[in-house]
């Protein structure tokens, strides 16, 4: 049996026995005596996304069992006392065929990068799988971790619905959904609420910093400590730099320093910073740390000559002496201690981070909460950690927001998994707000009588110009004046502290029965809209490639994403149909191209709908507009592919292509990749997400 670990950059993610092979049904039969408890299940893995099968061998059911025990029994050193859920079986067997680890590609959450393939380290035996491990400082993550990559987590939309909420969906797909995790995040270290201006560290600062340790020299992880004063010795490392110069060291990762001056500076603390670190390289706005040289060789041997920028950073004195006084805040030190550390063990000040994290964490019901470069700089700094996480889930399909499925809807949220109102409920859950809606039951009246019909306007930087903002002040003036309807305008930025500002936006749409937005961040928070509620979808006129053409955008979202809605559209585009007079776009440019009585009859067709009630969950088809509708239509009359295989990908845009053809080609080839119009391979793929797709650029 060959034993492999499986790591991303120097932390040991997961550890897995492969058993070369077997029948399918001496493997399954091994999964299930597993599944019925067997000795710890640390470092099992549920990639959410695909597996290959690779070449077999013949092992029995017993052995493949006791062999695969024997290895978590190894890592984990314990037995447990409850069973694999029966719903990894499929996942186990899919493992247990596979002799290496190259079919265990993902895609993470962020849409835009390719898949990603875990390193792998392979031992021969369980013996010799034992053997690295006792030399080894394991550092253990119990329980279930839900691994992603956040896309532009300092925007709310991207940050909930490019971010946590296909992680979720994951989670939903192996019925997860109710169980608390650590979400361990990729995001940057500059991930902070913009309120908190960063400054120079002063005296009384609570700042991260490792403290002294005496087994390790210091402590794995920083802890938070207050910051006293400067011993004024100004000790710190030392660096010769030298511009065209590259480096063979041993990669040992790499860390953002910036453009600038600081950049050496940075890149050379970096250096002194991690075990085993002789040089760093930087390129651009990275440094790349270079360990020591192939076969033991002289460290002035590593460097030869390479264009491109780069500047070689040797260390040459990494005096890390004691020149900072430290009080001790954290575990493991007595309240009002002094310690004297090196300046350079100081991470940073502790600053409030970005409202994405801090629904992360909330919505992970641990407390606890991953970053990913942490976990790189804290491996850095020891060559000897491996961070074992004894569950972990990774891999989101590729989903997230303008990404649509083959209902036209955002990935997950119709039948079968209702995802979106899963995702909702635990949203509101997390953040101490009671919520009982289901997403599946018929409200049979949102607003009894009595109660006032409850509508927002959400500001959006495309009512920026005098006729927009016009029709917007007359429409809610208007529905001001009807009897049991109160309208208002709201502006996310005005409501709540840093500190409650998401709760506090929560608690606005918990109160609406009418949500009505242009397209963008504004309309992120329509999915957390009660069951029965009416979302209007103003639509924008965007100039893109030459030309003005209306959109709604984010149609999967808002509007197929959320079953239990129902939505509504005006007529953006009716300016550009009738050439009535508009403001003059360049590129990227937009405005909402309101027409009053077009928003004000949607408006009392959102009124009538939650005053009468409606059926939900709702048909995507219903929640679509008309021209969707037809392209949809259109799509579902073209042949499908014999063979099926994985998308990729579908980035939802207006002339964009589907199947490696241009959209407003006259034929459409379902048999090829999808891809740009300029790549066509001959791969089959199936009509995913077209209909938004289709909406700007085929003429039906």
């Amino acid at each position: 049996m060959t034993v492999v670990m499986l790591f991303l950059a120097s932390q040991l993610l997961f550890t897995l026995p492969l058993v070369q092979g077997a029948a399918q049904q001496q493997v399954k039969a091994s999964c299930n005596a597993l599944a019925e408890g067997c000795p710890a299940a640390g470092g099992a893995i549920l990639l959410a996304h695909r597996f290959s099968t690779r070449r077999h061998a013949h092992y029995s059911s017993e052995e493949a069992t006791a062999q695969t025990a024997s290895v978590l029994k190894a890592l984990a050193g314990a037995t447990i006392g409850h069973a694999l859920p029966n719903h990894t079986l499929g996942v186990l067997e899919s493992m247990a065929k596979m002799d290496e680890a190259d079919g265990l590609d993902v895609k993470r959450t962020d849409k835009y990068e390719g898949l990603w393939h875990p390193e792998a380290a392979y031992f021969k035996n369980a013996s010799a799988f034992k053997a690295h491990l006792s030399s080894k400082v394991i550092l253990k993550e119990a329980g279930l971790s839900l691994y992603f990559h956040p896309l532009f987590p300092t925007n709310i939309g991207h940050g909930i619905f490019d971010g946590i909420y296909p992680a979720f969906v994951a989670m939903v797909k192996f019925g997860f959904q109710d169980r608390p995790f650590r979400p361990v995040v990729v995001v940057a270290p500059d991930c902070v609420d913009p309120s908190d201006e960063d400054s120079a560290i002063k005296p009384g600062d609570l700042v991260e910093a490792y403290l002294p340790d005496p087994t390790h020299g210091k402590t794995l992880r920083p802890v938070q400590v207050v910051f006293r004063r400067d011993l004024g010795t100004n000790k710190t490392a030392l660096c010769e730099f030298q511009e065209g110069l590259d480096s063979s060291g041993l990669e040992l990762g790499a860390q953002n320093v910036g453009v600038g001056s600081d950049a050496q500076k940075k890149c050379c603390e970096a250096c002194a910073l991690t075990f085993g670190c002789k040089a760093g390289v930087i390129v651009a706005e990275m440094c790349y740390l270079k360990g020591s040289c192939p076969g033991n060789a002289d460290p002035s041997r590593c460097s030869y000559e390479r264009e491109g920028g780069r500047v070689l950073c040797e260390l040459t004195n990494a005096d890390l002496g004691a020149d900072v006084a430290v009080q001790a805040v954290a575990q493991g030190a007595e309240p009002g201690e002094e310690l004297l550390i090196p300046g350079l063990w100081i991470i940073g000040k502790v600053r409030r981070r970005c409202m994405a994290e801090r629904i992360y964490k909330a919505f992970g019901q641990t407390g606890e909460l991953q970053r990913f470069y942490e976990l790189e700089r804290d491996s850095r700094g020891n060559g000897n950690v491996l961070f074992h996480f004894e569950e972990l889930l990774v891999g989101s399909g590729g989903g997230g927001n303008m990404i649509a499925d083959t209902s036209g809807a955002m990935g997950g949220s119709q039948a079968p998994y209702y995802a979106m109102s899963l995702f909702r409920n635990r949203i509101y859950h997390s953040q101490d707000i009671n919520f009982t809606d289901d997403g599946l039951t018929s409200p049979t009246q949102l607003v009894p009588p009595g109660k006032d019909v409850d509508v927002i306007v959400i500001a959006n930087k495309r009512f920026n110009n005098e006729a927009d903002t016009a029709v917007i002040k007359s429409v809610i003036d208007g529905l001001n004046t009807q009897e049991g309807v109160r309208a208002e305008m709201i502006d996310w930025s005005k409501i709540g502290t840093p500190d409650n500002k998401f709760k506090k936006h929560l608690l606005r749409v918990l109160q609406a029965d009418v949500y009505v937005s242009s397209i963008g961040t504004a309309l992120q928070y329509v999915p957390f809209t009660r069951d029965g509620g009416v979302f209007v979808a103003l639509g924008s006129v965007w100039h893109r490639a030459g030309r003005d053409f209306p959109t709604f955008m984010e149609q999967q979202l808002a509007g197929g994403g959320t079953p239990y809605l129902r939505t509504l559209y005006a007529d953006p585009g009716k300016k550009l149909r009738l050439g009535l007079p508009h403001p003059s776009l360049g590129e990227d440019g937009y405005f909402a191209g309101l027409d009053e009585e077009v928003v004000t009859h949607r408006l009392k067709e959102a009124v009538d709908l939650v005053r009468s009630g409606f059926d939900i969950p709702v048909p995507p088809r219903k929640t679509f507009r008309l021209r969707a509708k037809s392209s949809w239509s259109f799509a579902e009359k073209m042949p499908r592919p014999a063979k099926p295989c994985r998308l990729e990908e579908m980035r939802i845009a207006s002339a964009r292509s589907w199947c490696g053809q241009s959209l407003s080609s006259t034929k459409l080839d379902p048999g090829a990749r999808l891809g740009s119009a300029r790549t066509k391979t001959p791969r089959c793929c199936e009509s995913y997400g077209v209909l938004t797709t289709f909406r700007a650029t085929v003429r039906l």
